[in-house]
Parts: C-alpha cells; structure tokens; sequence
C-alpha cells in the first residue's frame, strides 16, 4: 500500500497557516463541497477584526451569495477538542449558522458531538449547518509548485477510534494547547513566531541572523539559539565569555545550559525542567521561559552587534 501523503508534508503547506492562506484563495473548493456559493473569504479573524468579536480566533470567516457568514476551521492530523471548542465558541458568540471543520482525520467522539450538535439545533428549529470535511493533498496535481486539496464530507464510516493506529503523536494536542497560551504572551515582545509543522516545537525570529527554537524533550524545554551566519566567530567570542553569560542569566541550580558547535551552526541552549502534562504548572513554565528568552535575546543581539 503506498504511503500516504499528509499535508504538512506538501512544501507550501508545511504549516497550516500557510494553507489556510491557499484555501481563502481558493474558497471555491469549499463552497462546493457544501453547496454553497461562497463570494468572499478574510483569514485569521479575531476580536480586532469587523468581522467578529470575543477573544477566539477563526481561520476563516466566508460570506455567501445571501450575505450570510460561514466559519471555516482547518486542522493538520487528527481532530482534537481544542479546535471544536474555539469553532464552536466563536460561532456562538457571533451568531454564525454555518460551520466547516475541515481536518485529516476525524475522531469517532469528534464526529458523534458534531452529530448531537445537529440534533439538538434541529430539534429546537434552529438553523444550523455543521460540516466535517476531510482533506488530502491531490497526489495528481504539482505538489511541489501548484498543489490542490481533496475535500470530502464526513461519514461515520471515516471515523478513527481511539485504539486506531491513526494518531497523533502522544500529547500533541496538549503540545498544541501549550503553545497557544504562550503566543497569547509572548507575542507582545516582537517576535515572530512559527511551529514549523511541528506540534512539540516553537520558532522564534526577531529580524537577525538568528533564530531561537524552543523544543519540548522528555522532562525539559530547551531553549535554543542558533547562530548560521559567523558561527565559529559568535562560537569563539561567547565561549570566551561563557562564565559572565552564565552569571548573566542567573539561572538556578535545576537549569543545565551548554555551548555547541554543529557542523552549520553553533548553539547556546538552556535546559529548563518541565513536562506538558503538568498542566497546573503551565503558567510557571511560561514565566521562566519568557524570562530566559528575554536575556538571550539581548546577550544574542549584543554579540550580534560587535560583528
């Protein structure tokens, strides 16, 4: 059986912000899917927007031939309750009727909610159009130059149970749902951030020749600068001064931090004790890593500065 192509592995879809980009371009697609002919589509609508309000965010919000609003959501791999509750919360609060959940893989629960949701309106004569749409890249155009999607509705038969083999990696949606409450603050710090189609790892950038990544391991989050450009010369220059930098970051007993030289970069990296299962424990986290990110920004854009 060949191997089945996933849509972060599409070269301009490697992240699902840069779909949900194509298919606002291409909205055509989706409103044929659901039979309706859709005449508008703005991306990433949030509380700042005329189109919405309330603090949750919406890939896409369409407008028809009727004038009426449909939500559009997208999501990479298997559905997961945080994008359910964002679509449904922003619909609710901003009276939309029609809704599009277009993911990979739909959970068997996932689909049974949706179900109930449709019931429940239909039983009460409210209007409700709710839609779960799978996707796949079409393997028969250029995926690498002018890549299409396949959307299909949602049957039951299409549902994964939770014992299939057909999943996400363990704790990603929890991965998922760390990430979103640290870009909810550190946004306001002038980064740019990315997850690169990954669901365990955070990129940041601020205009430099320099990155930070920011990984989850097993019982750590490792905060990592990576210098491509003069590596051996920024290399050379904070292994010189690596003491002071360590006195600089006042870092406690529990935190480990390294210098490293690879074959195309070089790295300082700080070790923070950390597991995403402890939920209760997200703000603290969330806390010292903004605190470390900080002081290795100014240390990365002072060395930065003298070459």
């Amino acid at each position: 059986m060949a191997k089945r192509i996933r849509m972060n592995e599409v070269p301009c879809w490697q992240e699902e912000r840069n779909f949900t980009k194509w298919l606002a371009d291409n909205i055509d697609c989706v409103g044929n899917t659901i039979g309706r002919n859709i005449v508008s589509a703005c991306t990433e609508v949030k509380e700042s927007s005329e189109y919405g309000k309330g603090k949750y965010p919406v890939d896409i919000l369409a407008i028809d031939e009727n004038d009426e609003k449909i939500v559009v959501e997208n999501q990479y791999f298997l559905s997961n309750h945080i994008h359910l509750g964002e679509i449904l919360t922003y619909s609710a609060w901003n009276s939309v009727s029609t809704i599009v959940w277009i993911t990979e893989d739909i959970d068997e629960e996932h689909f049974r909610a949706v179900e109930y949701i449709k019931e429940l309106a239909q039983s009460s004569d409210r209007k409700l159009e709710f839609w779960i749409l799978l996707m796949s890249p079409d393997e028969n155009s250029d995926l690498l130059n002018d890549p299409k999607v396949i959307l299909k509705v949602a049957t039951k038969d299409d549902c994964i149970k939770r014992d299939s083999n057909v999943k996400l990696p363990i704790n990603a949606e929890l991965y998922i749902e760390f990430w979103n409450r640290f870009e909810s603050v550190v946004w306001k710090y002038g980064f740019s951030l990315s997850r690169q189609g990954r669901k365990d790892c955070i990129n940041l950038r601020w205009g430099k020749s320099y990155e930070m990544n920011v990984p989850f391991r097993k019982n750590n989050i490792n905060i990592e600068v990576n210098f491509k450009k003069f590596k051996t010369i920024f290399y050379d220059a904070i292994d010189a001064d690596f003491d002071s930098i360590v006195e600089e970051l006042c870092l406690g007993k529990y935190y480990e931090i390294s210098l490293n030289q690879y074959s195309t970069y070089s790295q300082i990296r700080v070790k923070i004790p950390a597991q995403v299962e402890n939920i209760d424990k997200w703000d603290e986290y969330i806390e010292r890593m903004i605190g470390i990110i900080l002081k290795l920004r100014e240390i990365a854009d002072r060395y930065e500065f003298c070459y």
